[in-house]
């Protein structure tokens, strides 16, 4: 929840992260996320670049498009979107292919839309920002607080993902109880 809650923040600053990942992921002595390592944009108010440092995505979190350092909400979205899956699953979308070695499967994987469909409580979301259905991260962080809600009151958190990437019934409990602690 933090790390969206970050990108939110940033973004209502008029601030591109423009390399979210799990790396840029740090925690403080309070166990507090901070995000870091920006390589991002600033605007004015107007929408004037005041400062560009271009975007420069990881593999695995990067949003094809052309130009290929264009940034947008979207960009840092869909990168938000590979990092909640890194989070409730332990490991790196794709983790059959190497970052660097297969960046062009990578990047054909999402072109094509074929994206990670492991269950967690939080497929929808990281769907939904795969697929470009938020426009601001306070949409994914409203639909994060629905899952922690749901959960809370011991209910599996499948509200959200009727319509983008449903959990199968058999697993959801399993990795429901797993994640529990994680939001």
């Amino acid at each position: 929840m933090q790390a969206t809650e970050a990108v939110a923040y940033v973004h209502s600053k008029r601030i591109l992260h423009c390399d979210i990942r799990h790396d840029n992921l740090l925690l403080d002595a309070n166990l507090e996320l901070k995000l870091a390592d920006f390589q991002g944009q600033h605007f004015s108010t107007n929408g004037e670049i005041l400062l560009d440092a271009l975007s420069v995505e990881f593999t695995k979190s990067y949003l094809p498009r052309k130009p290929a350092d264009h940034a947008s909400v979207r960009t840092d979205l869909f990168a938000l979107g590979s990092t909640i899956y890194f989070i409730m699953m332990g490991y790196e979308v794709f983790p059959d292919l190497d970052k660097f070695e297969d960046e062009d499967e990578i990047g054909c994987r999402f072109r094509s839309g074929e994206f990670p469909t492991d269950p967690h409580v939080c497929a929808a979301i990281t769907a939904k920002c795969w697929k470009q259905l938020y426009s601001s991260a306070w949409q994914a962080l409203s639909d994060l607080e629905e899952v922690q809600a749901a959960i809370a009151r011991g209910e599996t958190p499948d509200f959200v993902a009727k319509d983008v990437l449903p959990l199968p019934s058999g697993d959801a409990p399993s990795v429901e109880k797993k994640v529990r602690s994680r939001l």
